[in-house]
């Protein structure tokens, strides 16, 4: 989905867009984007937000800005490709099972990979 898709589908939804964009990008007339930001001023931005938006073109196995949005939004938007999405926490709303999800991720992709590695 494009900037104008997410525009005409949320039509009266202030949409903000944060991170890196194409060049030449027309902007719906409810959208604003802010560009790069350093994580703290990110997440004051999410924490103002009441809906979050995850739309990834290709599929995302776990999508940590989804989970990001789902502890700091009343409600999130995903699509099909976002891997967290399919967790039952996720689906649950359970935002203390999704925050040691989230903290434990790391340490769970390492122990995968060292079971798995070859000796």
């Amino acid at each position: 989905p494009s900037f104008t898709d997410a525009g005409e589908k949320f039509d009266g939804v202030g949409l903000t867009f944060i991170g890196g964009s194409r060049e030449n990008v027309n902007l719906p007339k409810n959208a604003s984007y802010v560009g790069n930001k350093t994580q703290p001023e990110v997440a004051r931005i999410i924490a103002k937000m009441d809906t979050g938006i995850e739309l990834p073109k290709s599929a995302q196995p776990f999508n940590r800005t989804a989970i990001e949005l789902f502890l700091s939004c009343r409600r999130v938007i995903v699509n099909g490709l976002v891997g967290a999405a399919s967790y039952p926490w996720f689906k649950a709303g359970d935002k203390v099972e999704a925050r040691r999800a989230c903290g434990a991720g790391a340490a769970t992709i390492w122990d995968r990979l060292e079971k798995e590695a070859p000796a």
